[in-house]
């Protein structure tokens, strides 16, 4: 019996938490300011020098080509050794491609910095052999 009256005083208050059954939901977009996805390295043994040089090289490119040049931080203590933070100018959308619009105008400047396609691609490779290990997050600014 003394549970029996809260159990009913819940009963009868429950309607009025829930929504009515004739409301539909709309489509509600999100109030980003900008999307970005987020990168970890995690560099080879003796190898992270080298990565921040070309690391720059590559932020030279970015404004080179027009961009947000990537935020790069240099890790003290945790699993990865760089995060680099790349602006998505075109949302969530551009990771649909192999190389987006940015990333064309990216190689497209490297290229021009470096005296041709096939030393650009060979940086990139550089870089890429560097790693020993990655991963990456999507994330937006916004509220």
């Amino acid at each position: 019996m003394k549970y029996l009256l809260p159990i009913i005083a819940m009963t009868i208050s429950m309607p009025m938490y829930l929504p009515a059954a004739a409301q539909e939901y709309q489509e509600l977009k999100r109030d980003a300011q900008s999307y970005h996805q987020v990168a970890y390295f995690k560099y080879k043994n003796g190898s992270k020098d080298r990565a921040a040089e070309i690391a720059e090289i590559f932020k030279e490119a970015d404004v080179a080509a027009g961009l947000d040049p990537v935020i790069d931080i240099w890790m003290l203590s945790g699993e990865w050794d760089h995060v680099a933070i790349f602006t998505l100018d075109d949302g969530p959308s551009e990771l649909g491609f192999e190389i987006s619009k940015n990333n064309a105008k990216f190689r497209d400047a490297l290229a021009k910095m470096l005296g041709g396609t096939e030393q650009a691609e060979a940086l990139i490779a550089e870089f890429e052999s560097l790693i020993e290990k990655s991963d990456k997050d999507l994330g937006y600014r916004g509220f």
